[in-house]
Formats: C-alpha cells, structure tokens, sequence
C-alpha cells in the first residue's frame, strides 16, 4: 500500500510541476506574442507616416497656394508622430534623422525641387535603417522572449555599421 502512495504522490508531483511550468511558459509565449505584434504595429504605422511625409514633402511645391497651409500642417503633424514614435536612445543616429527630417521639411517649404536631392535619399536611407533595426528586434523578441538592453543596443550597433 505505501508503494502505491508513494507512486501516486510521485505522478501527481510530476503533473504539478509538469502543469506549472507549462503554464509558466503560455504565459511567457503569450506575452511575447502581443508585443510582437504591437511592435509590427507600430513599425507599420511608422513606415505609413514617413511615406506619407516624403510624399507631401514632394507635392508641396506643385499644390495651390490654397492647399499650402494644410500641406504644412499635415507636414508639421507627421514630423511630431514619427520623431514620438523613434525609441528614446537619443544617440547620433536618431539625431541624425531628425535633423534630416526637419532639414526636408525646410526645404520642401521653400519649394524647392527635392525629387532628385541627396537629402531625399539620405532621408529615405536613415528611414529603411531605422524599420530594418526594428524588424531585428521584432524577430529577436519573438525568439528570445524580452532581450536585456545589452541584446538591444548590440543590435541597433550591428545594423548602424551597416
């Protein structure tokens, strides 16, 4: 009788542990899997904003002069949505993009020709490194779970030197 105890208590342990650390790992897997998804979300959401950007960047100079006033404001508006959505590392990179955002605006303001100018580029550059870092991230979180901010920067250098 004490042998059949002993052998029901060691199953039921092993189907405790078994059902803990499962659930231990839905939970983690479930995590993952939402913010996984806000990020691809959100990198979705940054891409539509800077093609939108460049887009009115490109179109201010051949619009009435009734449709200037809103252009500059959608401009200004978009400037805010996609410098808020940059991670606040706040290193030569971000300030580098940002600087060539404004520098962008600025110049599209002015009406001057921008389809064919180096900043347009450098622009678009800056914008391709920025979703392609985020999209590393997205396929680390989504294999590692939440990487340390050590994983993050490793990362973002990696991709930078590019």
């Amino acid at each position: 009788m004490n042998e059949i105890i002993k052998w029901l208590f060691a199953g039921s342990l092993g189907s405790v542990i078994t059902f803990l650390y499962q659930y231990k790992e839905d939970k983690r897997k479930s995590h993952v899997d939402a913010i996984t998804s806000q990020r691809v979300e959100w990198t979705k959401e940054l891409k539509m904003n800077i093609a939108e950007f460049i887009a009115s960047a490109q179109n201010y100079r051949i619009v009435s002069a009734n449709e200037k006033l809103a252009i500059r404001m959608r401009l200004v508006t978009l400037m805010e949505k996609i410098e808020l959505n940059l991670n606040p590392i706040n290193d030569e990179f971000d300030d580098e993009f940002i600087k060539c955002m404004k520098a962008l605006y600025s110049e599209s303001i002015s009406s001057k020709l921008i389809r064919e100018n180096l900043l347009l580029d450098r622009f678009k550059s800056l914008s391709q490194s920025i979703v392609k870092i985020e999209w590393e991230g997205i396929k680390l979180e989504a294999k590692k779970g939440n990487p340390s901010k050590q994983e993050k920067l490793k990362l973002r250098r990696k991709w930078l030197a590019q």
